[in-house]
């Protein structure tokens, strides 16, 4: 289930409402890259995470390298 998640909506969108476990971000970090429509949604993503990384020590690593990962924005049409 997890390996269909590039979208960074659908990240935002999971994160907000289960939190995230170590299978989730492992297969995040397996996506070539992560896509989106909208800029906000990037900043969401990387502000969540941001805040996410100061609570949470056990996922610190994980997170640094989804932040590192290239977020492509598509256009809608």
């Amino acid at each position: 289930m997890y390996s269909a998640f590039n979208d960074i909506r659908d990240i935002n969108c999971f994160l907000c409402n289960f939190y995230m476990d170590e299978d989730f971000l492992e297969a995040i970090l397996k996506q070539d890259y992560l896509l989106c429509s909208d800029k906000l949604d990037i900043d969401n993503l990387q502000h969540y995470l941001d805040e996410s990384k100061k609570r949470n020590y056990k996922y610190r690593d994980r997170i640094d390298k989804i932040l590192l990962k290239e977020m492509r924005i598509t256009q809608e049409k």
